[in-house]
């Protein structure tokens, strides 16, 4: 049976990606005209979208079926989240690929995403912050939450960069959003799988 912290935790990882994500996508589908900065930025960010879904289903999928596949290794806890690494690593490659690096694309964010990434960096602080107070932070599911947060911290401290940056000087091509915030989520799921692999794997 899988633990009841564990099956909260993978209800919440797939809200965001199947249960917001999915309908914007099918209204910008079809009403265009209504919605089409909605389909901008769906294209914009196709890659992190992609590699979000496709990661929240390894992450659910570990979790639903751990009781069947506990006994081998694929049952063990760094698996999903080594997995999910290289996800987003292929996801920076990929970006790469659709997104060459020109300033541009990096230096003018719309405005939409801006408001986007701060909410979701201040909403992950006032959780942060009243899980420290309740002295949860490390304990599941609350420790997983923390690449949400990071990651959005990451793209949030990056558009601020760029803002100091492009009104001082003229800076050469720098990557985009999308490439920091799908590098930033390599780095925490290769943390968090390196410290269960530390751990005993």
């Amino acid at each position: 049976m899988t633990r009841p912290s564990a099956w909260m935790a993978a209800l919440v990882a797939v809200i965001p990606t199947f249960v917001i994500v999915g309908p914007f996508a099918l209204l910008a589908t079809l009403s265009p005209a209504i919605f089409g900065g909605l389909a901008l930025l769906m294209r914009r960010w196709r890659v992190f979208f992609s590699v979000s879904s496709l990661a929240s289903l390894v992450y659910v999928g570990h979790s639903w079926f751990h009781g069947y596949i506990k006994d081998g290794w694929l049952g063990k806890p760094a698996v999903p989240w080594c997995t999910m690494a290289l996800i987003a690593l292929a996801g920076i490659y990929w970006s790469g690929r659709r997104q060459p690096n020109l300033k541009e694309d990096a230096a003018l964010p719309g405005r939409g995403e801006r408001v986007i990434l701060w909410s979701v960096s201040l909403m992950g602080l006032a959780v942060v912050a009243w899980c420290v107070r309740k002295g949860i932070v490390l304990s599941p599911p609350w420790k997983d939450f923390l690449v949400v947060w990071s990651v959005a911290w990451a793209g949030t401290l990056y558009l601020v960069g760029l803002g100091l940056i492009t009104r001082r000087q003229r800076t050469p091509a720098l990557p985009s959003t999308e490439r920091v915030m799908l590098g930033a989520l390599t780095v925490a799921c290769a943390a968090s799988g390196g410290s269960l692999l530390l751990g005993g794997f």
